[in-house]
């Protein structure tokens, strides 16, 4: 099932909401979402067709905790739900995650949709189908593959957001700019429009899914970035973009891509993202953590290697089995470069 990308002001979303053939509706929201955009949505006008649940999840990435879900899986079925019931997400890309792996859960899979309200929601959280909680062990080691039928887009959202959660945002479409050269002359060209780069974003990760759902072939190279992004994320406790951002440049740095380096910095002058220390700035550089959750990714092959994603040139790319022995020397033969190095 391909999903639909809908661009929508958000006072016109609750008459498609009305529209959808149920009569069993479940809202899963962000808290702090559904305090500023709930007036959208007076649930008084569809209860007349629908029978509505609403669950309000905590903020970021504390909603994909094992206990957030069995808490909401429990509420939805104590209200007697049925497989026709449909659930709609209401959030950013922890939110969107997170009410995914329930609408895939709940009675072996439910239909559902997303209204994305985060940067980062838009350009990739939202689209694909990629659905998971986390574990201790690392992010979105529970999960699954859950298509939602329609993403409802409002750009007009963006501007309540705080530069941290647009940075966040703008680090996945650093990424896209170096997976599709279309992409990236769009940013070149865009001034830093976001309602310009955001459908490119969206169409690109929407057809490499759609033709690579599961993630057995070309659907990898979205993990560019994002073998030490995740890592770093959970290191220093920073957004996840950022993190990605980091991650990208960590690869350039350690294979000795020089040029792409200046690419990315590059790109990063036109999206307008503030100059910024890495965050292990003449810090001990976290090696041993790093290599602690790189064998804990879900892109680990065996016990000794892992799929990594190296950029040829911006628009080509390729998946390379690495050895994680070969990564922790990089790591360490070019540590006291690392705590010096700045982008």
């Amino acid at each position: 099932m391909s999903t639909e990308l809908i661009d929508l002001p958000l006072a016109n979303i609750l008459n498609e909401i009305e529209k959808l053939d149920t009569d069993s509706l479940l809202l899963v929201a962000d808290g702090k979402v559904w305090e500023k955009y709930g007036k959208y949505f007076d649930l008084k006008i569809i209860q007349k067709n629908k029978k509505i649940h609403l669950w309000k999840t905590p903020e970021g990435e504390k909603t994909k905790e094992f206990t957030e879900y069995f808490s909401c899986a429990e509420f939805f079925l104590e209200k007697g739900i049925h497989r026709q019931s449909y659930l709609v997400a209401i959030g950013g890309g922890a939110t969107s995650d997170f009410a995914g792996f329930v609408a895939a859960t709940l009675l072996r899979g439910i239909k559902w949709s997303i209204i994305p309200t985060t940067l980062l929601s838009m350009v990739d959280a939202a689209i694909g189908g990629k659905v998971a909680l986390n574990a201790k062990s690392g992010k979105n080691l529970i999960g699954a593959y859950h298509s939602p039928e329609k993403v409802w887009f409002d750009y007009n959202v963006l501007n309540s957001l705080s530069s941290t959660e647009i940075r966040s945002g703008k680090g996945e479409i650093l990424k896209y700019c170096f997976l599709d050269k279309n992409i990236y002359e769009t940013v070149l060209s865009s001034n830093g429009d976001l309602s310009l780069i955001i459908p490119r974003c969206a169409a690109f990760k929407l057809a490499l899914t759609n033709e690579d759902f599961k993630e057995v072939g070309k659907r990898k190279i979205l993990n560019f970035g994002h073998t030490f992004g995740h890592a770093i994320e959970r290191v220093y406790n920073i957004p996840h973009g950022e993190a990605v951002m980091w991650g990208m440049a960590l690869i350039f740095k350690l294979f000795g891509e020089n040029n792409l380096l200046g690419v990315l910095q590059k790109l990063k002058i036109v999206l307008d993202w503030p100059e910024q220390d890495p965050p292990w700035l003449h810090k001990t550089f976290p090696t041993r953590d790093i290599m602690a959750y790189l064998v804990k990714d879900k892109k680990m092959i065996d016990n000794q290697s892992i799929d990594l994603v190296f950029i040829k040139e911006v628009g080509t790319c390729e998946i390379k089995k690495i050895k994680l022995s070969k990564i922790e020397d990089l790591l360490i033969e070019q540590e006291s470069e690392l705590k010096k190095f700045r982008l």
